[in-house]
């Protein structure tokens, strides 16, 4: 008696397995652009509460080294300067605009159908630019990118 599985059960398997595939892997890279984006909110929101109590205090809105603020990627124990853009270790570029109190991030890499962003000195709102502006009176006003594909990414940091 022979045993074992004949041609068409194995060309079933690999069919079920080429499907559920097919299915699963561009999730995954949707999921993986949602896990790079989301480091956004919690910079933003470590930032928001430091400069906000800064200001409190002193009446003014300070820099990353005055507030004492770290921004992800940095090396650990060391103060970014305010006009430094951080690169490192991170799939985001945050940034810091000195005496505009404006805080922001930009993607490094391609999310989904969120381009790639650029950064400059004086990095500008865009359509792929998270940003928020921070006054002395204590109000932060953060904006979602204008590109649709870059916003969905974010939607709790507006």
């Amino acid at each position: 008696m022979k045993k074992g599985f004949t041609l068409i059960e194995l060309m079933v398997v690999i069919v079920i397995i080429g499907i559920l595939a097919a299915i699963a892997v561009p999730k995954m890279f949707g999921m993986s652009a949602k896990a790079k984006a989301a480091e956004v909110l919690p910079a933003w929101g470590s930032w928001s509460k430091v400069a906000q109590a800064y200001a409190l205090e002193t009446g003014i809105v300070g820099d990353f080294v005055s507030i004492g603020y770290q921004i992800p990627g940095a090396t650990s124990g060391t103060l970014v300067a305010a006009s430094d853009a951080v690169a490192a270790n991170t799939p985001t570029q945050f940034w810091y605009a000195s005496g505009s109190g404006t805080f922001g991030a930009i993607n490094k890499y391609a999310l989904n159908n969120c381009a790639a962003g650029t950064f400059s000195a004086t990095p500008a709102t865009g359509a792929n630019v998270w940003y928020s502006i921070f006054n002395a009176s204590g109000v932060v006003t953060p904006t979602l990118p204008t590109n649709a594909g870059c916003s969905v990414l974010t939607p709790a940091f507006k």
